[in-house]
């Protein structure tokens, strides 16, 4: 080393190695958000682990954008602080699955 300090420009983590993951999704799943309550702070963005959403910039709004990536890992309702984001799962009988974290 030779004494330098650099500072990252990127603080989001590299998924160029992730590999999607090896199940179809469910039919029943869908991923909500409410436009009328989203800030655009990015959050939720920043926190998807296969990037499910992106960030319209002009609108400043969240979207789905690779609803068939999705984990249902949660990450996303989690840190959106205005509450907006729902990840929604049915079964095939049409009733909602709770998931305990």
């Amino acid at each position: 080393m030779d004494g330098k300090i650099t500072k990252k420009k990127n603080r989001r983590p590299d998924h160029s190695q992730w590999e999607t993951p090896a199940f179809a999704p469910s039919p029943g799943l869908d991923i909500v958000v409410d436009k009328d309550s989203c800030t655009g702070c990015n959050l939720c963005v920043l926190a998807c682990p296969t990037d499910c959403l992106e960030l319209d910039t002009d609108a400043k709004l969240a979207y789905v954008v690779r609803l068939d990536t999705c984990i249902v890992c949660y990450s996303c309702e989690h840190v959106c602080r205005p509450d907006c984001i729902d990840v929604q799962l049915e079964d095939k009988r049409g009733e909602e699955k709770v998931f305990v974290l």
